[in-house]
């Protein structure tokens, strides 16, 4: 025969179970929610700009083009190939211009002629990942249908009934 238990580690075993019955339910409503999403793009734009900058097509973010009209799949798979690699380069020279600014500040170098230098080169490399930016947006205006444009501006695309 087992021995009583006391009411403090009754209520304890109880609390813990009700903890781990909330902590699970919880998960289980995100699992759902984050599967439930995956049938349908969640941010258009996002998905598109990091599309352009990818080289991989078969990345999972590229569901987005499932959900555009036919006609405008095939604009952006031309307009990857017209715009992707310069806009891959330029977000490149971008981010390895701030890496290496942030890295002489870690190497606690306060010099103001190299830290202009390199404030001035990583503004340059901004200046021309926004013309390449620009560049492709104005052709995705000229390019794509009303719907197909319209879409890419969404926030997220209307959930399918």
């Amino acid at each position: 025969m087992s021995a009583p238990v006391s009411k403090t580690k009754r209520w304890l075993l109880i609390g813990s179970l009700a903890l781990n019955l909330f902590l699970i339910g919880f998960m289980a409503i995100g699992f759902a929610r984050h599967h439930k999403d995956h049938d349908r793009p969640p941010r258009p734009f996002i998905e598109m700009m990091r599309f352009m900058q990818g080289s991989n097509d078969d990345r999972p973010g590229n569901h987005f083009l499932d959900h555009m009209p036919d006609q405008d799949r095939d604009v952006l798979l031309s307009l990857k190939a017209k715009h992707g690699p310069a806009l891959a380069q330029a977000e490149g020279e971008a981010r390895a211009t701030r890496m290496q600014l942030r890295r002489l500040m870690q190497d606690g170098i306060r010099d103001p002629e190299i830290l202009s230098a390199a404030l001035l080169k990583a503004r340059n490399a901004q200046e021309q990942f926004f013309d390449e930016t620009n560049a492709l947006l104005l052709d995705i205006a000229q390019s794509l249908s009303d719907d197909g444009y319209k879409m890419l501006a969404e926030k997220r695309l209307p959930r399918p009934d």
